[in-house]
């Protein structure tokens, strides 16, 4: 027969911690993005490199700003 080591202290415990584990768990999915305005030097020069170095970096979503969001395409790479 097998008993029960769990006291009531600890499943209190255990279930108090429960919800943010699983919050860090999910928080690991998040991607991580870099807004264009800090690098807008660089992409006023050359906007194609400045994006894949960028995305080289590891960066996983862009967020452009208005002087450099019109009249430029650039296509995702999957």
């Amino acid at each position: 027969m097998r008993t029960n080591n769990l006291s009531r202290r600890n499943f209190l415990t255990f279930t108090a911690v429960l919800p943010w584990a699983w919050r860090a768990v999910a928080a690991a999915h998040i991607p991580i993005g870099l807004e264009m305005y800090s690098v807008r030097d660089e992409l006023a020069k050359d906007p194609k490199g400045t994006v894949r170095a960028v995305a080289a970096m590891g960066y996983q979503g862009l967020e452009f700003y208005a002087p450099y969001w019109t009249g430029l395409r650039l296509k995702r790479k999957r």
